[in-house]
């Protein structure tokens, strides 16, 4: 049997005994019954909680007209309820109590701070500026004048952005950078469990004779990179049911984002390359674990997170420096330059430098998990030292 045939194997053995058609129809569902309990929340809860009893009063005993404001039930109040108010004397249906003074302030009275209090104060506020506005010696046209907002027109020299690509944009890297996160966590525990589980009980050893260290690891490498595939598709289809249901419940219509062929498949090969980079990382080091619940190396497998959670910083700011130098280093490159194809224009040589280097790390980083896993299986029941460790992924170690 040759060893791609063998590669192809263990891949698929790898992914079958992880994947489960119910788990995934169960998470899917719990996805969408969350999803449609965080829409509908508020309608819920505005169908649950009461108008809130507020009563607005002037200390001068002019009516005070505030208009309408949702959620909430104004009345007024005369002065014997006024003084009673005054001394902190409020009936159990009445939440608050606004006192508009002479001087145009106000006084909030409540038994304490609520959530509701800053959409009431912004009434209120409206309404003192616009008596002020009432007391001055302008006519209507100064007033609305006033009241205007500044228009600022923005010309874009490239055709391609707009007001809201910038954030639509950033939106998607943040989206970019969680299937990153979602995947590299799935392959954290099925390649910690599948390698030092199959240590534990040398059933790799027996394998072995079937087939090279390099291709049984290369195998599993591919496996657990099919469910980080799988991770990102479902994750995937999560934000795409929430933009769906976003825009049917908004009514807003689909935002709109510049994004062509050749960018979707240059985010599709990063991320590839980085499952399989960070996949091959996390199987070598598996491989110099004897026992995951004693070994304090664990640990140090969370490392490959700490890139992608420093490109998590980088998004707003895509063309800066240090965006730039994390989407040349391999370690991040996989994670940063989607970003920076998603937000604008990136040099033909800073793509091609960055494709280049990720794929020779890879295979480098290949090639060391494979010389660990020989090394880690033949030390059953200890762990190979960091000498050792450096030794093997050097190459210096093997015959």
């Amino acid at each position: 049997m040759s060893a791609m045939k063998n590669m192809r194997t263990v891949a698929l053995w790898e992914f079958k005994r992880f994947f489960k058609w119910k788990q995934e129809i169960i998470s899917l569902a719990i996805f969408l019954i969350t999803f449609l309990v965080v829409s509908f929340w508020g309608t819920i809860n505005a169908v649950l909680d009461h108008a809130k009893q507020v009563a607005v009063v002037s200390d001068s005993g002019e009516t005070v007209a505030l208009g309408e404001l949702q959620g909430f039930e104004l009345r007024q109040g005369g002065r014997v309820e006024l003084a009673k108010w005054q001394q902190g004397e409020l009936s159990d249906d009445l939440d608050a109590v606004v006192i508009i003074h002479e001087d145009l302030s106000a006084t909030l009275i409540s038994a304490k701070e609520k959530s509701w209090m800053v959409d009431l104060k912004a009434a209120v506020s409206a309404y003192i500026r616009q008596q002020k506005l009432d007391q001055l010696p302008l006519s209507a046209e100064q007033i609305a004048a006033l009241d205007a907002k500044p228009v600022i027109n923005t010309r874009w020299l490239d055709a391609g952005e707009n007001d809201n690509s910038r954030g639509l944009a950033g939106a998607v890297g943040f989206i970019i950078l969680g299937a990153v996160v979602m995947s590299l966590m799935a392959g954290f525990g099925l390649m910690m469990m599948s390698i030092t589980a199959e240590k534990q009980q040398r059933v790799t050893e027996q394998l072995l004779t079937l087939m090279t260290p390099q291709t049984w690891m290369d195998g599993k490498i591919l496996g657990i990179t099919l469910h980080g595939i799988k991770a990102i598709c479902t994750m995937g289809a999560f934000v795409g049911l929430i933009i769906v249901g976003v825009a049917v419940i908004g009514g807003e219509g689909f935002p709109e984002l510049s994004i062509n062929l050749w960018l979707i498949v240059n985010v599709i090969v990063f991320l590839l390359l980085g499952l399989l980079l960070n996949n091959a990382m996390l199987a070598g080091f598996s491989a110099t674990i004897d026992d995951p619940n004693h070994s304090s190396r664990a640990s140090i497998m969370m490392l490959p997170v700490l890139p992608v959670g420093l490109c998590f910083t980088l998004v707003e700011t895509p063309d800066s420096v240090l965006a730039q130098i994390m989407s040349l280093l391999p370690i991040s490159s996989f994670a940063m330059m989607p970003i920076r194809l998603v937000s604008g224009d990136v040099p033909w040589w800073q793509w091609a430098l960055s494709l280049a280097l990720l794929v020779g790390f890879l295979v480098a980083v290949r090639n060391a998990a494979g010389r660990l896993f020989a090394m880690g299986i033949n030390m059953y029941g200890k762990e190979p030292k960091w000498g050792d460790i450096g030794r093997a992924i050097l190459g210096k170690n093997q015959s």
